[in-house]
């Protein structure tokens, strides 16, 4: 094996094979190789970087999670680093061969943590891609193979050219340092300083000394021009509240059927984003879903919460493919929810989109504190919908169905609630900022 590859698996090479995915005959344009999830990844060889960041529809790369795609400047060649858990570099860097530029990982139509390394013979349009894989995607250990063997064999001269004499630019910079009074005679240092093209050391000695003596000379300092002083800050304007009209009228359009066994509900967010309960969406790669106007689409996994801990964290994040740009969706509060406070969520079902409301119970619970409790009377269907508040914004994900305590009155009583994940604690707050 090359010995850029030894510490890599090969899980898939390159060719024709069964989909990972749907099990149909499909061409597997590079090769899958593993190490460890999140364990550094490489430049097989040296380039510029032009794309690092997690493909989309349509741009050469969907499908393909988060990508390094890295150009060789002597011909043209793409090389292309997919389905990482996070990058190292940015476009425009000129990496060299063997720096890390991200870690191994599992985004995108992915069944398992790995890295698919691509060779494409162009970079544009769509980053090289065309509908004819087989025609445009290179054989990835062959052509590493070639190009190391090539490399050994036609090492780059090295330019051992010494200048004998000084040149233009080093007279030029003596007379400034005349000037400076750094030296007395540019001639003396020209005729007896230099040797081989550069400055003997004795006399490199002597010309540091003379320049620390006049840096040490104090300058008078001139009197800076007074500042204007700044403007102060705009206030930000105070976020006012919606009527519950609007907020149901809103919500009912972002919420959607989750057609996974049994069925759920998700919620449309920013960016053509789906997000859902992990027990609804059950680990799919793949989810059909439809909305309130009856249309239905196809959404692919962007990432399950990791959770905290051994403790798992009932969330899966999805991007929507070839989504209208007018889906519909609801923001994420920024805000820390405060107990009381009014709540609507919509239970997507098959055929019906049920509103009900309620309020903030418990801010978090002693097992599981990025949870809440809420007074809304949900059902199963009801798992993965949007608990929203008065702002129009998702405070939570409803994930479990329990009774609850609210305060009426003097008399405290147990009502069917459920219990919700919250969006603002920072596990996993932390989580939905890499994708959002």
């Amino acid at each position: 094996m090359i010995p850029a590859m030894k510490e890599y698996r090969v899980t898939s090479p390159f060719g024709w094979r069964s989909g990972p995915i749907n099990g149909n005959p499909e061409f597997h344009t590079g090769i899958d190789l593993v190490k460890t999830h999140q364990a550094p990844i490489n430049a097989f060889v040296a380039g510029e970087v032009i794309h690092a960041k997690e493909g989309v529809a349509g741009s050469g790369f969907g499908g393909y999670g988060i990508v390094v795609a890295i150009r060789d400047p002597d011909n043209g060649h793409l090389h292309c680093y997919a389905h990482l858990d996070s990058v190292a570099v940015k476009v425009g860097d000129k990496v060299k061969q063997g720096q890390v530029i991200g870690r191994q990982g599992n985004t995108g139509q992915s069944t398992g943590s790995h890295l698919h390394y691509e060779i494409r013979k162009s970079s544009s349009p769509q980053f090289g891609w065309i509908a004819d894989r087989e025609k445009n995607c290179l054989e990835p250990v062959k052509y590493l193979d070639d190009y190391f063997t090539k490399a050994q064999n036609n090492p780059k001269p090295v330019d051992k050219t010494v200048n004998k004499q000084p040149d233009e630019k080093t007279k030029e910079a003596l007379k400034v340092l005349q000037s400076e009074q750094v030296i007395q005679s540019p001639a003396y240092w020209l005729e007896n300083a230099f040797e081989g093209g550069t400055v003997r050391g004795e006399y490199a000695a002597l010309l540091i000394q003379n320049m620390a003596k006049k840096l040490a000379t104090p300058v008078p300092e001139t009197p800076k021009p007074e500042q204007p002083k700044p403007k102060p800050e705009p206030e930000q304007p105070v976020k006012q509240p919606k009527s519950w009209a609007d907020i149901e009228k809103l919500t009912l359009a972002s919420s959607v059927h989750v057609d996974v066994g049994g069925g759920g509900t998700g919620v449309l967010l920013k960016g053509w984003l789906l997000l859902t309960a992990k027990h609804v969406s059950k680990g799919r790669a793949s989810i059909r879903f439809k909305t309130n106007s009856r249309d239905w689409h196809t959404a692919t996994l962007v990432s399950e919460h990791p959770g905290v801990g051994k403790d798992a964290v009932d969330l899966a994040l999805y991007r929507v493919e070839n989504a209208p740009a007018s889906l519909p969706y609801l923001k994420v509060n920024t805000e820390p929810i405060v107990r009381g406070k009014q709540l609507l969520t919509v239970g997507a079902e098959y055929t019906e989109w049920i509103v009900k409301t309620g309020e903030v119970c418990n801010i978090s619970v002693t097992k599981e504190p990025w949870e809440f409790d809420c007074s809304i009377p949900a059902k199963s269907g009801f798992s993965g919908g949007a608990a929203v508040n008065e702002f129009g914004e998702v405070v939570g994900i409803l994930s479990n169905t329990v009774s609850v305590g609210i305060q009426r009155g003097s008399v405290r009583e147990s009502v069917p609630g459920c219990e919700a994940i919250n969006l603002m604690h920072p596990a996993v707050a932390e989580w939905l900022k890499n994708y959002m």
